[in-house]
């Protein structure tokens, strides 16, 4: 494997959001993960064709928060031309509405303010399941989501109350709205942060749910993933 097989670009929002399942996963497979901060001023390469893949993680602003937020314009366009040059990439959570932004999909909340906030059933459709598999239940920490999927997207997944949530770009990209980078040990920190956002908002599981329902999801969440990520960069099993 050559230095640039090797390499997966993780475009974070916050510099200190580089404790994830994600890269773990990647890490455990052989790979290196070079972590980038573009919101707090990391620059973007100008191409990703050095890498073996882009993640996407997740954020604390809406795609339509461009003007005050120019960051995300910029990693709007470069995401665009990462998937288009054929690049795997996979968005999670405002990183997958990134991706649906780029080729002209939309975001939005709901009308009622509804949020996943904790641990939810994801229905599969018939084109996930080669994606998905056994996967049933996600950790979710969102109240917007891609409400009309970009012209020629596959959708892949939904839930009871939030349509697209998972979805393909071509055979290379992938978005997701839940959040598999979160390990169980991580939930009670993700909860302090997060929590004063999400308190009031329909929908929203109180930590004592989410304890109690993580472990339920925990060893098929890592499966999962790990099989994901090697169909996805085509490791060797």
């Amino acid at each position: 494997m050559s230095e640039a097989d090797n390499r997966v670009l993780y475009i974070v929002h916050n510099p200190a959001w580089t404790d994830t399942r994600v890269a773990d996963v990647l890490r455990a497979a052989g790979l290196e993960v070079e972590f980038r901060c573009h919101a707090a001023g990391d620059p973007l390469p100008d191409s990703a064709s050095g890498y073996r893949g882009v993640v996407l993680g997740g954020g604390p602003h809406s795609v339509y928060q461009t003007g005050e937020y120019p960051y995300l314009a910029r990693e709007i366009d470069w995401t665009r031309r990462t998937v288009e040059q054929g690049t795997p990439t996979f968005g999670i959570c405002a990183g997958a509405q990134i991706m649906a932004a780029a080729f002209g999909g939309e975001v939005a909340g709901r009308a009622d303010g509804l949020a996943e906030f904790g641990f939810y059933p994801l229905e599969v459709t018939p084109a996930g399941s080669a994606v998905f598999g056994g996967l049933r239940q996600v950790f979710q920490t969102h109240y917007e989501s891609c409400t009309r999927l970009p012209p020629g997207a596959e959708r892949l997944a939904g839930s009871a109350h939030f349509a697209n949530q998972a979805f393909r770009l071509g055979e290379r990209a992938v978005g997701v709205q839940f959040h598999p980078d979160a390990r169980l040990d991580m939930i009670p920190r993700w909860y302090a942060e997060n929590s004063a956002s999400y308190r009031s908002r329909p929908g929203a599981q109180d930590l004592e749910q989410q304890l109690r329902l993580g472990p339920q999801c925990e060893a098929a969440i890592q499966a999962w993933l790990e099989g994901f990520v090697r169909r996805w960069l085509d490791l060797a099993p």
